[in-house]
């Protein structure tokens, strides 16, 4: 019979303790927004802005390729990579780049170590 009791008590405290409103906490004035995750085509062209400010590239095809040149290496280096595999990303983009620019456009490239090893890495 104590049981009973000491188990109806319980019940009743567990009941009312849940209905008893807590004052909620107010939040700063200022919301802080997430920003916004780019897309691997923006940084793509983000990178290709940055290349053409340095090679003056017309080529419409040669735009292109580069695009999805730099879209490859973006979509590549999103995954979990060994660091094999970040060093082939890298060999491949170099390579591509070369081909794409010529000689004399990659050489002032390679000279701009900055902005070399943020398009190749």
């Amino acid at each position: 019979m104590k049981n009973i009791f000491v188990a109806l008590a319980l019940f009743f405290a567990l009941g009312a303790s849940a209905q008893v409103k807590k004052t909620p906490v107010k939040s700063s004035p200022a919301k802080v927004t997430p920003a916004k995750e780019l897309t691997t085509l923006e940084v793509a062209e983000k990178d290709f802005k940055a290349l053409n400010e340095v090679v003056s590239i017309t080529n419409e095809s040669t735009k292109a390729n580069l695009i999805k040149t730099f879209e490859t290496k973006h979509r590549e280096l999103k995954n979990d990579l060994s660091q094999d595999r970040k060093d082939a990303v890298n060999q491949f983009i170099t390579a591509r780049l070369e081909e794409l620019l010529g000689t004399a456009d990659f050489a002032k490239l390679k000279a701009n170590t900055k902005l070399f090893n943020k398009l190749t890495k």
